[in-house]
Formats: C-alpha cells, sequence, structure tokens
C-alpha cells in the first residue's frame, strides 16, 4: 500500500490477506475481478473485516450519465452504511483510480469514508436535478 500510484490488487491483497479468516474468495475472486476494470477516476471505499471484504463503488467514469453516476454515488452510500451495520469493527480504505487498475489505496477512518461518499452523493444528486 502506498500513497504512490500502483496495480490496486496487490495492495488489497497486502492490506486484506492478513485480517481475512473466512471468504478469502472475496479479494481472490471478486475484488480481484473489479481491479480489472477499474478505470482513471473510478473511486471507492473498501472495507476488510474477518469475514470478508467490501468493494464499495461511489464513483465510476463510465456512467452514462447525471443520473446513472448520482445512483452510483446513491448506492455507495447506502453499501457503505449497511457494512458499518453489520461489521463496526472493519478496516476502511480509500481506493482513487488514477490509470486502469492502478491507483493508491489508502487507509482511512470509517467516518471520512463516509463523509467522502456524502459528499460525492450530493455533488451528484445535484447535478442530476439540474
Amino acid at each position: 500500500m502506498s500513497s504512490v500510484p500502483a496495480p490496486i490488487y496487490p495492495q488489497l491483497e497486502e492490506v486484506a490477506l492478513p485480517h481475512l479468516v473466512d471468504y478469502v474468495t472475496d479479494l481472490t475472486v471478486h475484488d480481484a475481478k473489479i481491479c480489472r476494470v477499474l478505470e482513471l477516476g473510478d473511486e471507492a471505499m473498501y472495507a476488510i473485516r474477518s469475514s470478508g471484504t467490501h468493494f464499495c463503488t461511489y464513483r465510476n467514469v463510465c456512467d452514462r450519465d447525471t443520473a446513472q453516476a448520482a445512483s452510483t454515488a446513491r448506492r455507495g452510500l447506502d453499501y457503505v452504511d449497511a457494512v458499518h451495520f453489520v461489521a463496526r469493527d472493519a478496516r476502511w480504505y480509500r481506493i482513487e483510480c488514477t490509470a486502469p487498475g492502478i491507483g493508491t489505496v489508502t487507509p482511512i477512518a470509517f467516518a471520512d469514508a463516509r463523509a467522502i461518499v456524502r459528499a460525492e452523493c450530493d455533488r451528484q444528486s445535484g447535478k442530476a436535478s439540474s
């Protein structure tokens, strides 16, 4: 894990594998697949708990229009809240994609993660209504 952009999936392996007890395929199959399709500008929050991982995408540059972007942000916020509800001890990371499959993975507190996703949700909702 680095503040310098690097391939995202190896960074996730580095932070997740030491904590995963069950559902390792969340990381090795599902998260690996998501990382392969990440594009420049995509952003997500990533939660790790002993029984799996959660990839909460809240900005997806391939959204066709502002309504779809607002929906992505809203789903991201709902997912972040749902993960926190069932796993208050989750470790949170912010993923910022700087090139296809490349980016930064940065530790973040849940409150800060939620605030960032909420701000994106508000920003996209404002665009969709105008």
